[in-house]
């Protein structure tokens, strides 16, 4: 019997990434629909987001620094890291995403603009849409540490401080999640249940474009 090497240990596992909901990875950005439409508006457009929705034509293709945000204008930004509502990667970690299962996922770019609407910030930048839906979630054998609840006790959600102190073997999720895309949202969790692949966190651990999220290994438990 031949025994299992790295990568295939890797292919049996899954990785909760918090780059939808890190608060040390999120920065002061806002749709231009703030300004020209109305912030009601571009809460919507952030709900359909962060609930797995393509966008499509409403895929946004700027986004600028907010006002009292300013000083964010003077940090380098990292490769990976949530502008408003909206997951941002370099080319360097998109070029990463572009070399797995991708699915329904889009890679969009955009410009991102300091607060004077106008000034580009240097590099070249993709707005990640997961897309993906997989139901592996469970709750019943993740740690209590790991999520908190919004009004219904039966509706774990990821917290920001939850997934600022993401842990390995925490979380646990169905092997059902092991098939399809390499990049996914669970829409039982809620907002921020985003995962990836066992050789996708590796390869973005690996070319270094994390950035400020964080990847933390989930358990998979099998129900008999």
């Amino acid at each position: 019997m031949t025994a299992a090497g790295p990568l295939d240990a890797e292919m049996r596992t899954t990785w909760y990434w918090s780059a939808m909901n890190d608060a040390v990875a999120i920065y002061g950005f806002e749709l231009p629909l703030v300004e020209e439409v109305s912030l009601k508006a571009a809460s919507a457009a952030g709900r359909r987001y962060k609930e797995g929705e393509d966008l499509g034509e409403d895929t946004p293709t700027r986004l600028w620094v907010r006002k009292g945000r300013e000083s964010e204008g003077k940090r380098r930004l990292p490769h990976a890291f949530k502008a408003g509502d909206y997951v941002i990667l370099s080319s360097k970690a998109a070029d990463v995403l572009g070399g797995f299962d991708l699915g329904a996922a889009r890679l969009s770019p955009i410009q991102l603009l300091k607060h004077d609407h106008a000034t580009p910030f240097e590099g070249d930048w993709l707005l990640c849409t997961p897309a993906n839906l997989k139901k592996g979630f469970d709750p019943d054998h993740t740690s209590p540490d790991a999520c908190i609840s919004y009004n219904d006790p039966n509706w774990p959600v990821f917290g920001t401080l939850c997934s600022g102190h993401a842990v390995d073997d925490e979380i646990a999720l169905r092997p059902s999640v092991l098939s399809g895309p390499d990049i996914w949202l669970d829409p039982s969790i809620g907002w921020g249940g985003l995962f990836v692949s066992g050789v996708l966190a590796d390869a973005l651990r690996r070319h270094r474009v994390v950035g400020k999220t964080k990847l933390a290994r989930c358990r998979l438990v099998t129900i008999h």
